[in-house]
């Protein structure tokens, strides 16, 4: 093991995963590598030049992605919810490596923020219905909410293929019609409830310059909270 100055490229060996980045991308939002590269003291290296740090790699990986961009660690399924295994292991991390933001977002629970559910009701009627969806919804189902009356034009000869259509009929259905009232009959129509679940993503809460949270932050620090 030898001693260095800060490097323009740092090698991280966190656990038994090997990172490249910078000094700058790890000082900027986390007081814990501000400190160990202040240019206050000098930092041991191993042989190969990499500079260890005894963390859990798998969740530091996520904590480096967010010292880079300030992209909090969204870790979202839409059939299975949230991972919050890997939340917890991310957050003891953030709070070693003094990542305040993060530990606030974690720890806050603001990934809640950051994918909102909307349920939405549908009549439509019809003896069948087609219905599509997208990646976005979680759940649809297909309720029978009734039937609905529809008045249904009767050609006054009696000819199918008008019913429903008056424009069909020409002259001699209106001779047949003689002057009498036109005759409707009511047909009973399905109604039917579309019940589709979705999610949507509010990028306001997913970085840490977010109007959102950004917002939310310096309340808490207002209050003496951060």
């Amino acid at each position: 093991m030898s001693v260095t100055n800060t490097p323009k490229v740092v090698m991280l060996r966190v656990g038994e995963r090997t990172f490249h980045t910078t000094a700058e991308t790890l000082t900027e939002r986390s007081d814990y590598f501000k400190a160990y590269f202040s240019g206050k003291w000098t930092i041991p290296t191993m042989e190969d030049g990499s500079i260890f740090i005894d963390a859990d790699g798998e969740a530091f990986e996520h904590v480096l992605r967010y010292l880079r961009r300030g992209v909090f660690p969204l870790a979202f399924d839409a059939a299975k919810g949230h991972n919050y295994h890997l939340y917890t292991s991310i957050l003891e991390e953030a709070i070693y490596f003094q990542c305040h933001h993060l530990v606030t977002w974690l720890k806050d629970q603001c990934y809640h923020k950051s994918v909102t559910w909307h349920t939405s009701i549908k009549e439509v009627e019809g003896e069948t219905i087609a219905v599509t969806g997208d990646g976005n919804a979680r759940a649809m189902s297909i309720v029978r909410a009734g039937t609905k009356g529809i008045k249904t034009y009767i050609c006054p000869r009696g000819i199918y293929v008008h019913r429903g259509e008056p424009s069909k009929c020409g002259r001699q259905c209106r001779n047949a019609q003689a002057g009498e009232e036109i005759e409707y009959d009511v047909e009973h129509m399905p109604l039917w409830h579309i019940l589709k679940t979705e999610h949507n993503f509010n990028s306001e809460w997913m970085t840490d310059d977010g109007a959102a949270f950004v917002k939310y932050a310096n309340e808490k620090e207002m209050h003496g909270l951060l």
